[in-house]
């Protein structure tokens, strides 16, 4: 089964993703970037063009410092998508099904991105991490089907139990991890929750694949295409045909 360019009514709920950078440590061991002020209202002024609305994400006289964390959100109207953040030492680039297509978009978006941020500061950021992740969710019917057995049936994920339950299945949660030569550490989670966009019931999973070394701009996008091929194949074999055509209709 080949997976579609863009499924018509596929999960995705979003896709994010996130490029890390070394940081000096300050007088108390937190990392910190000396350059960030300077860098940001470069960062901003290079991509206005295509993303002019700008809004902070940092609370005024908040204590609490984490790290690494997004300081500004950049997009192409209010509310809209797709969002590019900037923080100490971090550059996401977050969208949704509305927009997502790999090569039309998606892609493009990550790399302009990136080159704006090299853009933005004199010393270059030395990256040594990156992460795709991809968020799905599928209404179900708790009614109809306890969690697991929808699991099973169309994401082909089974938990064997050899022994009944005290009551009915309320809740499942399913986390595993490998490791690829090629991409570094491979995660997928599914549990059942409640959908934010419309708060129905659902079956959200969440596959992500990320990696820490050392990299340079073209290894960060050689990377970026591994990993999307990996896990769009992946996102194919996981599901039940039948569940996938699904998702076209």
């Amino acid at each position: 089964m080949m997976l579609a360019k863009k499924l018509k009514n596929a999960p995705l709920k979003e896709a994010i993703f996130e490029l890390f950078w070394q940081l000096p440590l300050d007088s108390t061991n937190f990392p910190t970037d000396p350059d960030f002020s300077f860098a940001v209202g470069k960062f901003q002024d290079l991509i206005k063009d295509t993303y002019p609305v700008y809004k902070s994400l940092d609370v005024p006289g908040t204590a609490v410092r984490i790290y690494p964390k997004p300081s500004y959100q950049f997009r192409k109207g209010e509310l809209e998508w797709p969002v590019v953040q900037l923080g100490q030492g971090i550059l996401t680039v977050n969208d949704t099904d509305k927009n997502y297509i790999w090569e039309d978009n998606y892609r493009p978006n990550i790399e302009k991105a990136i080159d704006v941020l090299l853009k933005s500061y004199e010393h270059q950021p030395k990256f040594n991490r990156v992460k795709l992740t991809y968020i799905d969710a599928a209404e179900y019917d708790p009614q109809l089907q306890a969690p697991s057995e929808f699991i099973a049936e169309n994401l082909l994920t089974s938990i064997k139990t050899d022994y009944e339950f005290p009551g009915k299945e309320n809740s499942v949660w399913i986390n595993k991890s490998f490791h690829s030569d090629d991409i570094g550490s491979f995660q997928i989670n599914i549990q059942n929750g409640i959908n934010n966009a419309d708060g129905k019931p659902s079956i959200i999973w969440t596959t992500a694949v990320e990696e820490s070394k050392n990299f340079t701009r073209e290894e960060v996008l050689a990377w970026l295409d591994k990993a999307h091929t990996i896990t769009s194949s992946f996102f194919v074999k996981m599901l039940n045909p039948k569940f996938y055509e699904s998702f076209n209709r």
